[in-house]
């Protein structure tokens, strides 16, 4: 389930890796949005993931997303997405409902989110999109150094009126996203290569 939507810029260069430039898509504004995901069989490893993409940004000549928080509940993840792409990787518990249409994630905080994706009614959309896309996104590497991912997947989605519920006590409440009324729901095949030092 995909929620994309605006962040302010302020917020966003407050969570972005040091060293980049956080892009503006609307004045004052950058894109962000929450990824949650369930990696069945055909991955490395099997377990769920909320990714918080808090902006756009661009760093010595590449652009990708800043993940400011991002919570998983496999120790291994934990420690392959810490230790090799540079990612704030914590433990958390998914809960999933309704053929996966409806989760909620509880971390050590407490809830950090619900969410819920309903199909959209009509059209192609409705019947389903194959998309292949660009998902490069930046982590923090050695000594400070910033790493950049050139991640990349093709989408079996719908588009979807995704519900997305950040409670006041979540650490996610605080990156003021504002997701667009549409999102996407429906099946990935990512693939995230070694990161590289920029």
């Amino acid at each position: 389930m995909l929620a994309a939507g605006l962040v302010p810029v302020a917020v966003a260069r407050a969570l972005a890796p040091p060293a980049v430039t956080v892009l503006p898509v609307r004045p004052g504004r950058t894109l962000g949005g929450v990824l949650v995901a369930e990696y069945g069989e055909g991955s490395t490893l099997r377990y769920s993931e909320l990714i918080v993409f808090s902006g756009l940004a661009w760093h010595r000549g590449r652009v990708g997303l800043c993940v400011s928080h991002i919570v998983v509940d496999d120790s291994t993840s934990l420690t392959g997405g810490r230790e090799l792409w540079g990612l704030p990787k914590e433990l958390a518990e998914f809960r999933w409902r309704d053929g996966h249409r409806a989760v909620e994630v509880h971390g050590r905080e407490g809830s950090l989110l619900r969410m819920r994706a309903e199909p959209a009614a009509g059209g192609a959309a409705a019947r389903g999109l194959t998309l292949r896309t660009p998902a490069p996104f930046f982590g923090v590497g050695p000594v400070g150094t910033t790493r950049w991912t050139p991640g990349h997947g093709v989408l079996g989605v719908v588009l979807a009126i995704v519900r997305l519920d950040l409670p006041p006590g979540s650490p996610l409440a605080a990156l003021g996203l504002v997701p667009f009324r549409r999102g996407l729901w429906g099946r990935a095949d990512l693939t995230v290569p070694a990161p590289r030092l920029r």
